[in-house]
This record gives C-alpha cells, structure tokens and sequence, in this order.
C-alpha cells in the first residue's frame, strides 16, 4: 500500500474537514525526510513509516489550525476551535510517543548520578 493511501484511508474525514488538497504531498516528503530516505521505495520498514507519517499528519493538522480564532457573532453564536486544537496536540502528542523510536534524534540519556530524579536509581 503507497503511502498516500494509507494517509487516505487512515485520515479521510480529518483532510475532508480541513479541506486538504496538496497537504497530502507536503505529508509524504516530510514523513520521507524524517525516515531519512528521499523515495518511498527506499522505506523498507512499513511500520517505521505509517508512525512517523501519523505523527506528521497530527503536526499538520495543528499547524493548519492553531492560527484559528474564536469568535463571537451576535445573534449567531460562538465559534470555537480551542478543544479542536487540545484534541489535535494530544493525538499529535500520541503519534510522537509511537514515531519517537524510529526518528534520528530519538534518544534515551539515563543520569545513575542523582541529577535527574526521574532515572535514578541506587545499587
């Protein structure tokens, strides 16, 4: 399966609601530099490629929306797109956490010395 369907089928109603045309490409050649390859024939590693993809797909959505505003019309309404906006970054914050093992920078430091508490330990 070529990427572009994957993106297709995987995020349909996301790039109908936001009225993606050409998106699709700019996702493409960004998930391909983030595998590290220039072709997706030279992406061998399908699994690698669909997470970092998502990531990239869930960081274009909050790019094209975060500069929505909110408003309110008299006699209207009040148009909001603030927890559309919490609902991308948390599922773009999910997408990192599966990508991360497969990008370039990804990288664990463990500090057995105390200065950071979250990774030390005592033997």
């Amino acid at each position: 399966m070529s990427l572009a369907t994957y993106i297709s089928g995987t995020y349909g109603q996301l790039i109908s609601q936001l009225g993606w045309t050409t998106q699709i490409n700019t996702i493409i050649s960004k998930a391909l530099q983030l595998y590290g390859v220039e072709t997706e024939a030279e992406a061998t590693d399908g699994e690698k490629l669909e997470k970092i993809a998502d990531y990239v797909v869930w960081k274009q959505a909050l790019n094209d929306i975060s500069l929505d505003y909110s408003f309110t019309e008299a006699n209207v309404g009040t148009y909001n797109r603030n927890q559309a906006v919490e609902n991308i970054r948390s599922n773009m914050s999910a997408a990192y956490a599966a990508a991360m093992p497969y990008l370039s920078d990804f990288q664990i430091t463990v500090h057995p010395d105390g200065t950071n508490a979250d990774w030390y330990w005592e033997e």
